[in-house]
């Protein structure tokens, strides 16, 4: 019964959605992005972009920075710190056979509970995380874009601040 609940407040969720239209543009709008100083970093930069093709918006002193991306290239590098004691799946199995028996889950073995810690401690680093596929460097301090209005020093030539609209 229960379960039939939540099924049909799903559909009906569903449908009421369906029938209102939104306007992302105008929510979004709501919500203006703005910074008020120069944003050196890669991951405080502005963002442009259709979701698979994305641009990241820096600044440097001389310069603005694009660094161009792609949805599907990452940093995927994977830090290795106790390759020695990590099994194959094979010993992994074969030792969940001999010492699981009577525990109702994994978690409830302290051994396995301290294997499965060592093995995330790998995922606990800074990456994976996006990687730029390029950078172009414009030196000249005019620009002005469809999704961004930038703004500058001139005597500087650096973004002083920026909002997306």
């Amino acid at each position: 019964m229960r379960k039939t609940h939540y099924l049909i407040v799903g559909i009906l969720s569903l449908i009421s959605i369906s029938t209102h239209a939104i306007d992302s543009q105008k929510i979004a709008a709501k919500h203006p992005i703005i910074a008020d100083k120069p944003v050196p970093g890669f991951f405080e930069g502005a963002l442009l972009g259709n979701g698979a093709l994305g641009v990241v918006v820096t600044t440097r002193p001389d310069a603005i920075c694009l660094h161009f991306g792609h949805n599907n290239v990452w940093d995927i590098r994977i830090a290795e710190n106790n390759k020695e004691k990590i099994g194959t799946f094979d010993e992994i199995f074969t030792k969940a056979q001999t010492t699981l028996t009577g525990l109702p889950f994994i978690y409830h073995s302290n051994e396995f509970s301290e294997y499965l810690k060592l093995t995330a401690e790998n995922y606990q680093k800074p990456y994976p995380r996006p990687f730029p596929c390029g950078t172009l460097l414009l030196g000249d301090a005019t620009f002005t874009s469809l999704c961004a209005k930038y703004s500058f020093q001139k005597e500087e030539l650096s973004i002083v601040n920026f909002q997306l609209v």
